[in-house]
Order: C-alpha cells, then sequence, then structure tokens
C-alpha cells in the first residue's frame, strides 16, 4: 500500500535528519501543497500536488505518532458504516438517495454520525 511505503521511505530519511526540525514545518508545507493543488491547471499538475499533500501528510501522521494506513482505513470503514446508516435511514424514510438534495442528505449523515457515536446498533434503526 502506498501510504505504508511512503512512510517508510519517510522514516527512514528522518533517521539521517532529512525532515523538518519542527512540526510547525509539516503544517505549513501541507498548507503550501494545498494552495498548490487549488492553482495546479492541468490534470497531471493535480496529481502531482495531490501526491506530494498525501505525502506531506503521511509525515504529519509520523509527527503524530499516528499509522497513516490504519488511520485511513480506520476512516474508511466509519464511512463506510456511516453511509450505510444513511442509506437505511433514507429507506425508512421511503425516500431515494439519488433523488434527495445535499441538505436532506447532509441531515441524514448528521443523524447517522450521532448513531454511531452514541454506540448505538445499526440493527436497532432497522427495528430489530
Amino acid at each position: 500500500p502506498a501510504l505504508a511505503q511512503s512512510q517508510k521511505v519517510q522514516d527512514r530519511v528522518r533517521k539521517v535528519g532529512f525532515d523538518w526540525p519542527a512540526i510547525d514545518g509539516v503544517y505549513e508545507k501541507l498548507q503550501e501543497e494545498i494552495a498548490e493543488i487549488q492553482a495546479a491547471q492541468s490534470q497531471e499538475e493535480r496529481q502531482a500536488e495531490v501526491g506530494d499533500a498525501l505525502f506531506v501528510l503521511v509525515n504529519l501522521a509520523s509527527w503524530l505518532g499516528v499509522d497513516a494506513e490504519t488511520a485511513l482505513r480506520e476512516a474508511t470503514l466509519r464511512f463506510r458504516r456511516r453511509f450505510q446508516l444513511v442509506e437505511r435511514l433514507a429507506a425508512q424514510n421511503g425516500e431515494n438517495l439519488a433523488k434527495m438534495s445535499l441538505d436532506e442528505m447532509e441531515a441524514l449523515w448528521q443523524q447517522a454520525k450521532k448513531i454511531v457515536a452514541d454506540g448505538e446498533m445499526i440493527d436497532k434503526v432497522d427495528g430489530k
């Protein structure tokens, strides 16, 4: 996986001192990379700049003591669980997500986040 590979490369170069002396430098570099994404004109430039931003995020994760691969995997699982709950909530209300406005979907998203945060079982939403 690319995030793990990036983390391994950055860990290796950090051992010889090729890293920012303080985390503030990482935050500044991330802001710089985001600005470069926004300024990118071609698809090739956008891809390169997004890659650079991801690389910096992996470095930031390391500074924070976070495994980037694990963090992204867990974030993806959280998103997937919440979105599945959004789909169930919409179905319970007789709604078709594809026909709902973004505001309506956002309201269901916030409801799903609260249900998951409160530790309620998704099956409970289905009345099981």
